[in-house]
């Protein structure tokens, strides 16, 4: 079974009102984190330890009131009515960094569809299109320092292929890249229609 076939949750589709199911998505998230060891030992273990962080602060408040935030959009709604969206403990910012990391995700996916032979390359271009506008100096200079440590593709293929071919990873990834690209574009649209889109950097 490839890593796509093991992850327990997986991304579906968005539903016509835009609505997203608050555990589903959170658990997909969860388990496409996965992805960030297979890039190399080490190599990106921040990155995965705050989105993991942000999802589990997300999955304990929905566990507070499983109706009150059934649906992700919930978190953001119910915060903004309390005037507290912009919290650095809401559950709207929560929300704001794992959308980011799963933009990231997305981008290497699509990097790596791509064909693009050099993995380093492929990372830092999809950093350079989702996360790096965010980060100030130091961050951009210690996600250069994680880049050294990126397995090779033929690495990453076999991990993820775990004995199945080379094309039954690509298919596999463009089905998951397909439905977590339709899922993190309608959080960054929820977010701009709400007007909770922030571009200040960390």
């Amino acid at each position: 079974m490839t890593f796509f076939a093991k992850l327990e949750h997986s991304f579906v589709e968005v539903p016509e009102n835009g609505r997203i199911d608050t555990k589903q998505f959170l658990d997909a998230a969860i388990s496409v984190l996965g992805l960030f060891d297979l890039l190399g030992p080490g190599a990106f273990t921040k990155v995965k330890t705050i989105m993991t962080e942000n999802a589990t602060k997300l999955k304990e408040k929905y566990e507070s009131d499983k109706e009150k935030f059934s649906e992700l959009q919930c978190f953001v709604e119910v915060e903004k009515e309390a005037k507290i969206t912009k919290d650095k403990k809401s559950a709207t910012s929560s929300l704001l960094v794992l959308k980011r990391g799963l933009r990231f995700v997305k981008e290497i996916f699509e990097e790596v569809l791509t064909m693009n032979q050099n993995l380093p390359e492929c990372v830092s271009r999809a950093y350079e299109k989702s996360l790096k506008k965010y980060h100030g100096w130091f961050l951009q200079k210690m996600f250069g320092l994680a880049l050294r440590g990126v397995t090779t593709r033929d690495k990453l293929f076999e991990s993820l292929g775990n004995g199945k071919s080379e094309d039954d990873v690509i298919k596999e990834m463009r089905d998951h890249h397909d439905l977590l690209s339709k899922n993190v574009t309608a959080v960054d649209e929820f977010y701009e229609k709400m007007g909770e889109e922030r571009h200040d950097k960390v």
